[in-house]
Order: structure tokens, then sequence, then C-alpha cells
């Protein structure tokens, strides 16, 4: 619900930065119509990002995810054992 909100909200503010703008051109400009345009604005976007859904996970890479799964690939490359001299980047310490 808040989110419509926002969204109206949002398009409130651009428009009236748009008519802000278009006067201001002209020579005449009309303040009041640039800061409501900007809170308007701000206001839209603060309830529309707050209470935005997350995103679906994509499908995209799901063979490539089901590989590294199946292979048991670990992060942060490969790790030596406590007692392993040299193999895990303790190169110099004695």
């Amino acid at each position: 619900m808040s989110v419509k909100v926002g969204e109206f909200f949002l398009t409130v503010g651009l428009l009236l930065l748009i008519i802000f703008f278009a006067i201001y051109a002209a020579g005449q400009p009309v303040y009041w119509m640039l800061f409501g345009g900007l809170a308007s604005a701000g206001l839209g976007v603060f309830l529309w990002w707050k209470n935005r859904q997350p995103p679906e996970p994509s499908e995209y890479f799901q063979t490539v995810r089901k590989l590294g799964a199946k292979k048991g690939s670990t992060k942060g490359g490969p790790q030596g054992k406590p007692g392993d001299k040299g193999k895990s980047g303790d190169k110099g310490k004695k």
C-alpha cells in the first residue's frame, strides 16, 4: 500500500520540478514549487524504497550453481592444514 503512495508522491514531486524548471526558464521562478517538488519526491522515494519487495531469485546461472554445489567448492581458495608449512600463505613467517 505505501509503495503505491510512494509512487504517487514521487510522480507529483517530479511534475512539480518539471513545472518549476519550465517557469524558471521563462524568468519568473516560483520557489515553493522547487521545494515542494523536492520534498514530495524525497518522501516518495523514501516510501517506495522502504517497503519494496525483495527480488525473486534469478533463474540465470542455475546450472552453474548446481555444478558448484556438486563439486563441493569452497570460497577463499585452497587452505592447508595447521601443521603444513609453506602451503597456505605463511611464507616468510618463522
